[in-house]
């Protein structure tokens, strides 16, 4: 069965909508939000140890027509609207006809069962003389359907993503840089995690999970209370990383050690063999 635009607006599987004629008998259109470039490669594996994501480069929109000139190439596309998927619905997205029209092409994958977040497509502009796109034009249309029954749901490194850029195995953006206030991370058994402010290592916390992975939505307010850490701390900015064999980490280990000498689960041994 497929939910019909009054069901999903309804039951609220998408927000942030611009205005009432988003919702379609069928579905919902999606509206850009913006529109980023690639800049460097990207490393795709079998199970994300190796994944390295492609870096980007948000193009910006005239600041007096709010609108921005395309030549033909790829583009990451970000759309105004997030999702929260029920376990036993998933998402399409498809490009509206305008677009195909244009000679522009959507593709995305599947929204998965369970996730919540961010949507994005990969556009193709293969109109030889280019396309023009103006903030909050409608370019894709989603539409849910019913599964047989409820599914575990997704639980990867994108859930609850503020954007559709590429993250790392680890499950770091591509973008490292002060304003994002939220990302999750991959956990796996055992590793460190860094708490990362402007660019400076604040502050560590060892967690033993087990063999099974673990998932962490990682905002400022959850990172002071796991780590029982004063507020004063901390900015409301702030990224973690697992990568704790780099180099650098090594180099922040003093600083490491003096801001939380003080929890239970940093003790000399550890820090020493880092």
């Amino acid at each position: 069965m497929i939910l019909s635009g009054l069901e999903v607006v309804t039951r609220q599987l998408v927000r942030n909508l611009r205005g009432a004629i988003q919702q379609q008998p069928w579905g919902i259109d999606l509206t850009l939000r913006q529109i980023s470039k690639w800049t460097s490669a990207a490393t795709i594996d079998f199970d994300n140890t190796k994944r390295q994501a492609a870096r980007t480069s948000i193009l910006p929109f005239d600041n007096t027509s709010h609108a921005i000139t395309l030549p033909p190439g790829a583009y990451l596309a970000d759309f105004n609207e997030t999702v929260h998927v029920p376990r036993d619905y998933m998402g399409s997205i498809f490009a509206r006809s305008s677009l195909w029209r244009s000679g522009v092409g959507i593709t995305a994958g599947v929204v998965d069962a369970g996730y919540e977040g961010a949507l994005g497509a990969l556009m193709e502009v293969k109109n030889s003389h280019g396309v023009v796109l103006y903030r909050d034009a409608k370019l894709a249309q989603i539409v849910f359907e019913e599964l047989s029954e409820e599914v575990e749901g997704y639980n990867g490194i994108y859930q609850a993503s503020t954007s559709s850029v590429g993250r790392d195995g680890t499950g770091l953006s591509s973008i490292i840089a002060p304003g994002i206030r939220s990302e999750y991370v991959k956990v796996l058994n055992p590793l460190w995690i860094f708490v990362v402010i402007n660019g400076a290592v604040s502050a560590v916390q060892k967690l033993d999970v087990g063999l099974k992975e673990a998932h962490f939505k990682l905002t400022s307010d959850k990172i002071i209370r796991s780590l029982e850490i004063p507020p004063s701390t901390f900015s409301p900015h702030s990224i973690v990383s697992s990568r704790a064999s780099t180099v650098f980490y090594r180099r922040r280990l003093a600083l490491v050690r003096q801001q939380s000498a003080h929890l239970p689960f940093i003790n000399n041994r550890d820090s020493n063999t880092l």
